[in-house]
């Protein structure tokens, strides 16, 4: 996998390699954690804790395992800044319509 320097070998993302690749795509932490739907701040505590949820990191690896693209990330950001949009897709999903 050529992302094995962001993933363990249990696939957890690693905080550390992720301040590194902030750091070489020269990202400020507003821009790189905003993707994964996460605030400027929270990213930091993120970094300096070396903890990511298990949801974001679900997401970071799905993004370095290239399953999902920048584009489908900040569609679904802005979607979840839309609670009736985001209702209506969950809904048509459930449904069978999407």
């Amino acid at each position: 996998m050529a992302n094995d320097i962001f993933v363990d070998s249990s696939y957890t993302v690693c905080v550390k390699n992720l301040t590194t690749l902030r750091k070489v795509r020269r990202e400020n932490q507003t821009d790189f954690w905003y993707r994964f739907g996460v605030t400027q701040s929270r990213g930091s505590r993120f970094e300096k804790s070396n903890s990511i949820p298990p949801t974001v990191a679900i997401l970071i690896a799905l993004y370095l395992g290239k399953k999902i693209s920048d584009a489908d990330l900040l569609a679904a950001v802005h979607q979840s800044n839309e609670p009736m949009k985001l209702e209506s897709t969950v809904s048509s999903v459930l449904r069978g319509n999407d």
